[in-house]
């Protein structure tokens, strides 16, 4: 099994590959739970495969506070493939769970102990830059009586920096505030995706 396939075609779409975009970064301890999962990769191999720089993160972990998101992107590729065998189904129960666990924690208490869906997307696109930087997010909310309710979030990025692990693992993310502030009949889908704006629709019922 080649671990590293889907993370080399996500990179090949990148202008300089690993080195892309090095104004998009994260915070690692976002991602730490998930790269900590793979199973031991040989750091050559892995430097081979992907790139120096990428490998010693992957075996070794963070070297920062905030690493490129490209990394990151890659890691989700490579997790996909190690971990959840190719399984959207498996992935998207992962990026479900540790989202939730994201906002439940001290970073984003504060968004997302509100009660109301709607005040936590405009929360959520207004405190992007807690976890993210060279990447902007803006909201706006559907009519207020309309039955359902939807959000629309969008994100604006440098070409392609996104991979389609990184997308799906978003809209888990959106539906995982939606389990947390208990909204029931949640759904999410990409109302419109380019090279570097992508908008994600969340659509519940209140109560």
């Amino acid at each position: 099994m080649d671990l590293f396939d889907e993370a080399r075609a996500y990179l090949d779409r990148l202008p300089h590959g690993t080195a892309s975009h090095p104004e998009c970064v994260v915070r690692a301890a976002v991602f730490e739970s998930l790269r900590s999962e793979l199973p031991a990769l040989d750091l050559r191999q892995t430097s081979e495969a992907l790139s120096p720089t990428l490998a010693a993160y992957l075996r070794n972990g963070p070297s920062d506070e905030w690493i490129p998101e490209v990394w990151t992107n890659a890691l989700l590729e490579v997790w996909f493939v190690a971990i959840a065998a190719r399984s959207e189904e498996r992935f998207r129960e992962r990026m479900r769970a540790v989202n939730r666990e994201l906002f439940e924690s001290p970073l984003y208490r504060a968004v997302t102990r509100v009660l109301s869906l709607s005040l936590v997307i405009m929360g959520l696109a207004r405190s992007w830059g807690f976890s993210r930087r060279g990447t902007r997010a803006t909201a706006r909310m559907g009519p207020r009586h309309a039955s359902p309710r939807a959000g629309h979030i969008s994100v604006e990025h440098p070409a392609w920096v996104y991979g389609e692990r990184q997308l799906i693992a978003f809209e888990e993310a959106f539906l995982a505030v939606g389990d947390i502030v208990k909204v029931s009949s949640g759904r999410v889908r990409r109302s419109t995706q380019g090279a570097e704006e992508t908008t994600f629709t969340l659509e519940w019922m209140d109560g």
